[in-house]
């Protein structure tokens, strides 16, 4: 795969203050990077350093008080819904939570195929074969399939989470807590 290093994702000056009774607090204060195509960027911190609310700012779940998001060269707080919404397509998240971010009433294999049926992509038989192979990718089998959540180890979770944020192949997948999450997968391995 040849990477060209464009700029897929950019944050410059990125300042985040929620308000609450207690008074104000700052997030995050004059924020800046960028990630080229086909590199990684990790945020570290102690835990309330504003690193989940970088991230949130960054798929545009929050709005920042000042500064500007880029993504792939658009600025988040200038699109319409419909224009953002295509956006997603390009990027992906993996919650902190593994238990949380799956429903717990769908099979593996509708978890991992929700975003090919929102973005209308393939047939069923070509969503279940990348199903299959997306499974394959973070280690499971096809046995998972109709498997539920509550049937799934913390780590098993976590893959399933990353073979559904891989699927529609986004250009950026941000990961709260990646560390934790590796970790979890590599220990499952064991």
């Amino acid at each position: 795969m040849k990477m060209n290093n464009e700029i897929v994702l950019e944050t410059q000056s990125l300042t985040k203050i929620f308000h609450g009774a207690r008074g104000d607090v700052t997030a995050l204060d004059d924020v800046s990077f960028s990630i080229p195509e086909g590199k990684t960027l990790a945020l570290v911190g102690e835990s309330g350093s504003g690193k989940t609310t970088a991230a949130r700012l960054v798929l545009g779940l929050e709005t920042q008080n000042s500064g500007t998001v880029s993504v792939l060269g658009k600025d988040l707080s200038s699109l319409n819904k419909k224009e953002l919404r295509n956006l997603r397509r390009s990027i992906q998240v993996v919650q902190q939570n593994p238990y949380s971010q799956l429903n717990r009433r769908h099979s593996v294999q509708r978890i991992v195929e929700t975003p090919l049926l929102a973005f209308n992509e393939g047939s069923a038989i070509q969503r279940r074969d990348k199903v299959v192979d997306l499974l394959e990718s973070v280690g499971l089998d096809s046995a998972y399939l109709n498997r539920r959540p509550h049937e799934l180890s913390g780590g098993q979770c976590q893959r399933v989470a990353i073979a559904r944020a891989l699927a529609i192949d986004p250009k950026i997948v941000v990961l709260d807590e990646a560390v934790l999450r590796l970790q979890l997968c590599f220990v499952e391995k064991l």
